[in-house]
């Protein structure tokens, strides 16, 4: 048998029960109908543009005043909360003239950690303040963000072991706080690493932007810009960014990365990730003759391999960048090892 359809009357009596009752619940009790059919004939009411003719008893509406004011003020601080949280990305325009001389500094990923020590934090300083480039990159991975992670199961004795994001935190506190760049512009392109952090929110929506805002907080302390995992950030005409991605939204990789990035890429483009000092040129048909991708190794203490990469045939290489960056090009390019830095600064 098809149902009934409500009358009009039916509608407003169920509205109105409402606006005299305060609540569904309550309404359906006093009314004696079913809360899902109050329900249903609310919405229907809604639906037809009908509304309560009848005013709530004069002995509730300061109470009913009262809630409507706290609900506006909810929904005020909930704004307010959303904008707060929402991460400060840096977009900058290249403001470079190509043909000008630039000098950068690029530090590669530092992988900062609660258990490692931040004294070469304090050899890239003084390198830093003692060479005066005009620039200074952080290719992204600057901490490991290990309490994140999602490669530890917690309910492994790894996961079990993790560090606290407040340890994390307070660790990669310390390491800005000994990496002084002496007044030089600096900038962060994050790594996936520092994405740990945004995946971390999305399981957790509930969480959202709490730990964005801590990360961005931390950065603009020490006066550090940062962009966003992925997005390229030019000096020069030059580019920088953590990892390069493919059309498929993937990270380019193998050991052909270098390569494979030149025959997709349109200008020299420095890059981390990797961990390895690489270089590749590739000739272009056009004005720019050639492309370069340099990779600037890592900046971990000398020989420190992370544990997802011990007794593996890493290569990896330890150190900071300096380049010179002209006519669009990365002219002149120098690796200085940790090593080095220690015996220059240490």
């Amino acid at each position: 048998m098809p149902k009934k359809a409500l009358t009009d009357a039916e509608c407003q009596h169920a509205i109105n029960m409402v606006a005299l009752h305060g609540t569904k619940a309550e309404a359906s009790r006093q009314a004696g109908i079913p809360i899902g059919n109050l329900k249903h004939h609310v919405s229907e009411a809604k639906r037809r543009g009908l509304s309560a003719t009848v005013a709530p008893p004069s002995d509730n509406k300061p109470l009913l005043d009262m809630v409507d004011r706290l609900q506006s003020e909810n929904e005020r601080l909930k704004r307010e909360v959303i904008t707060a949280c929402r991460p400060h990305f840096t977009v900058r325009h290249d403001s470079v003239p190509k043909t000008e001389k630039c000098r950068v500094v690029v530090i590669g990923d530092a992988h900062d950690s609660p258990g490692l020590s931040k004294d070469r934090f304090g050899w890239m300083s003084k390198y830093i303040r003692k060479q005066k480039p005009d620039y200074v990159i952080q290719i992204g991975d600057f901490a490991n963000w290990d309490s994140l992670s999602v490669h530890s199961k917690p309910e492994t004795y790894e996961g079990r072991s993790k560090p606290l994001f407040t340890e994390d935190l307070a660790s990669f506190n310390e390491a800005l706080d000994a990496l002084d760049c002496g007044g030089v512009e600096h900038h962060c392109t994050l790594g996936n690493h520092e994405r740990r952090i945004y995946i971390a929110e999305n399981n957790a929506p509930q969480t959202y932007g709490i730990m964005q805002f801590e990360l961005g907080r931390m950065l603009e302390r020490y006066k550090w810009t940062f962009s966003p995992y992925g997005e390229i950030y030019y000096l020069g005409g030059v580019g920088f960014v953590h990892a390069a991605i493919n059309k498929m939204g993937k990270t380019f990789g193998g050991l052909n990365a270098e390569q494979t990035i030149a025959n997709h890429s349109l200008h020299d483009l420095v890059i981390g990730h990797s961990h390895v000092d690489r270089k590749h040129r590739a000739p272009k048909i056009g004005n720019n003759k050639e492309v370069q991708i340099i990779n600037v190794g890592c900046s971990l203490p000398q020989g420190h391999v992370e544990s997802y990469a011990q007794h593996s045939q890493t290569g990896w290489s330890f150190g900071i960048a300096n380049l010179t960056i002209q006519n669009g090009h990365v002219r002149d390019y120098q690796f200085i090892s940790m090593e080095r830095l220690k015996e220059l600064h240490g």
